[in-house]
């Protein structure tokens, strides 16, 4: 999940719909394993990024990682 972080082309929004307590965004993005993958993170106050969850991006993500565009 890490490395879709990485990707280049990934492409990222804010995810308000799911946390009231801290900010998420989910990035949909290729891992290093050449699998499209839809992650979802939250940052530390200490600037550190952690990951929440991490699955195989739905045909809409796909879509929008196609089109670089959320």
């Amino acid at each position: 999940a890490r490395s879709a972080l990485n990707d280049p082309h990934r492409v990222s929004r804010l995810d308000l719909d799911h946390s009231d307590i801290e900010e998420r965004a989910l990035t949909v993005g290729y891992s290093s394993r050449d699998r499209l993958l839809a992650v979802v993170t939250a940052e530390t106050v200490e600037g550190i990024i952690r990951i929440i969850s991490a699955r195989r991006a739905t045909k809409r993500e796909r879509h929008a990682y196609e089109t670089g565009s959320f």
